[in-house]
Formats: structure tokens, sequence, C-alpha cells
């Protein structure tokens, strides 16, 4: 599998909550977070082992959020615009920052038609771009990281779930991860460099339906605005938000990716070539006319080798999801 991010219970308390403003300039962001970026600075010490850096930069946080509000104010009143990051940040490795996500479980043990519904997604994604050629992420990728056609998958193994609206918290903030995470000068949580950034996320929604969720976030971690779109019409979508720069609201305003009825729910319990079929008989592709089941059957032997067959004999679970075909970096 890609990255899987684990979730850890009770790693950072109750106390630590979300700014309850979305709406913030990076000018009012940098304001608000210069008394934090002061406090790291002069209390982190750099430690050898990565468990206890950990643990220490949680606890910085904890301690910002819960002390009194003089406290802060002392920090932030002697503090100024930091040009440079603070050691504290400057000491972590460049963040790889990947943006196409997997909420659900779908370890195919435990959670076998999670994990069948989720190859279906990933192969229909190959397939969704006629008319601009590849996989949507062959030339815009969602964010960093390797296998860029795999999802990073937060608790891939567990029944502990996180809603859509938690995920930068679940990446971020429960690692602690001083990159992205800062805290404002009453203590709550802020995220930046979140500018017209495109969220996908594959939740246990999702998985049920064949859809993809589109995300965008405000600066404290809240959902700014969501859509849907089938894994066939992503790449529409994909295109126009990184080549003319559009951000989700506009995506949604101009059906970019197909108006509500051509991203309604899929059978996506069906074989992978019916879901297809029955999209093209219902009049329902972005292209009219395009593929066929010859066609289609042959671009997905090319990027799943192999699992038309295992789908055939009803044992499409033993695919692996690391036969998908690679994206050209």
């Amino acid at each position: 599998m890609s990255q899987l991010v684990p979730i850890e219970q009770g790693s950072i308390p109750a106390s630590v909550r979300s700014h309850p403003v979305g709406d913030l300039s990076e000018e009012s962001i940098r304001d608000e977070i210069k008394g934090w970026l002061q406090f790291i600075t002069e209390e982190w010490t750099p430690l050898p082992d990565a468990e206890d850096d950990l643990r220490q930069r949680r606890s910085l946080i904890e301690r910002w959020a819960t002390a009194d509000q003089s406290f802060r104010d002392s920090y932030d009143l002697r503090a100024s615009f930091q040009i440079s990051d603070p050691p504290a940040i400057e000491s972590l490795s460049p963040l790889l920052e990947k943006r196409f996500i997997c909420l659900a479980p779908v370890n195919r043990d435990t959670h076998p038609t999670n994990y069948t519904n989720l190859i279906k997604i990933l192969i229909i994604l190959y397939l969704g771009t006629a008319g601009t050629g590849g996989h949507p992420f062959s030339h815009a990728k969602a964010g960093d990281g390797p296998n860029p056609q795999l999802p990073t998958f937060i608790a891939a193994d567990s029944n502990l779930e996180v809603a859509p609206q938690d995920l930068l918290a679940a990446l971020y903030l429960q690692g602690a991860d001083f990159r992205m995470v800062s805290m404002s000068r009453t203590g709550t949580v802020l995220f930046h460099n979140l500018s017209n950034k495109l969220w996908l996320v594959i939740d246990q929604a999702g998985l049920d339906t064949g859809r993809l969720m589109l995300l965008q976030f405000q600066p404290n971690g809240q959902s700014l605005l969501s859509t849907l779109r089938r894994p066939l019409n992503l790449g529409e979508a994909i295109t126009f938000h990184k080549g003319q720069a559009l951000g989700l609201e506009d995506i949604v305003e101009q059906d970019i990716g197909g108006p509500e009825h051509m991203n309604e729910p899929l059978d996506i319990r069906s074989p992978v070539l019916d879901i297809l079929e029955g999209i093209a008989k219902r009049d329902e592709l972005r292209f009219a006319g395009w593929g066929s089941r010859e066609t289609w059957a042959r671009d997905i032997e090319q990027c799943a080798p192999g699992y038309l067959g295992l789908e055939k004999s009803g044992r499409e679970v033993e695919f692996e999801l690391e036969c998908l075909e690679e994206l050209l970096k």
C-alpha cells in the first residue's frame, strides 16, 4: 500500500481546539502565530530520538493551548514577524504533502468489500480522462509523494473512522507537524499553506457509492466547500484546477467534471465493465460515444494486469494494489 498514517487516540487532548474564524488572510495568519513561533523558538530543544521529539512537540501544543492568556501575550508582545522558520520547523525534513487520501478501512482480510470497491475506483481513474489522455495524476499530481496512483491510507487497518472534516487534524495535528500546524495568540489551532489546494478524499460513503470527494479547507481546518465526482469525471476537474487555477467554487458552479446527474452514486459492487457499460447506456458519459466494452477491457488489462480474470472468477480481492500501473514522474 501507499503511505499509511496511523491514528492515535488521545495523543492531542480535547482542550486543543481549532480557531473559531476560518476566513483569514496570510498576513492575518502570520500575525496570529508570531507569538507561537517565538514560543517554540525559545522552548523547543533538539532531541535525537524521533519519538521523544514528537512527545515534545505535542507537549508544546498542549502547553500553549492550556496556558493563561497572559502567558501567550508575553510571547506575542515581544515577537516580530520571522523571515525564516524557527529550528523546531527547520529540523523537520521537507514536507511531502499528498492530497489523495483514503479515510475508510480497506484491509482486505477484515473489510474485503471496501478493498474491492477501492480497486474499482482506482482502476476507473485510469480511464477517466477521455479527451485529455492518461490518468488524472499523470499530468497534475495531488501533491507530492511516491505512488501518486494510490491514496495515502489513514488507519487502513483500523475500525476508527475519520470524518472528512477532521482530515487535517488526523494528518498534521495528531503528529504535531509544525510544518503545517501553528497556534494562534488565543491558543487555537491554525493550518497554513492551504491556498487554493484541492484534496481528493475517499471515505466510507465514497467506497459505497463509487465517488470521490473534492474538498477545500480553511486555515482553521474546517471544510470550506466540498463536492462529489465519479472517478470517470475526476480528470476534467483536476485539469481545470491545475491548468486554469480554478478553485472548487468555480468547479462546482461551472459543472466541471459533469453536472449532478453524471455524478450520482454508482453500483460499485458490480463488475467494473458492467459499471462502465451502465454509465454509457444511461447517457452519462462526459464524452458521448466514448469507449466500448472491448476497449475498456483492453485498457484495464494494461493499467491493472490480471484484474479482470480475477474478477471473473470471483477472486478480485486477491488483486494487489501495487500491481496498478505506475504513473510516470
